[in-house]
């Protein structure tokens, strides 16, 4: 009976390992296209959604402090180099 049992293993082995790597590949294309495709949001969650996109409010006044900040530091780099004197050498 085993060795009957392991002949039919020697010959069909490669089978039982494609039908399986077939039937997980199915599986995961399965599960892609139903998260992908057919996803639906109910009416609460797009109304909690549309609330929080509004909450989000652009500080203009905040905004161009930054830029202003940014504006003065990139003048500040692209200056003219003062080199300094150097404190350790006799003069």
């Amino acid at each position: 009976m085993k060795k009957e049992l392991s002949r039919y293993w020697i010959k069909s082995y490669h089978l039982v390992f494609i039908i399986c790597l077939l039937v997980a590949l199915g599986g995961g294309i399965y599960f892609w296209y139903i998260n992908v495709y057919t996803f639906r949001w109910s009416i609460e969650k797009k109304e909690e959604y549309k609330k929080q996109i509004q909450k989000i409010d652009l500080n203009e006044k905040k905004l161009k402090n930054i830029l202003d900040e940014i504006e003065n530091r990139k003048k500040v780099f692209d200056g003219t180099y003062e080199p300094m004197r150097d404190i350790f050498k006799p003069y």
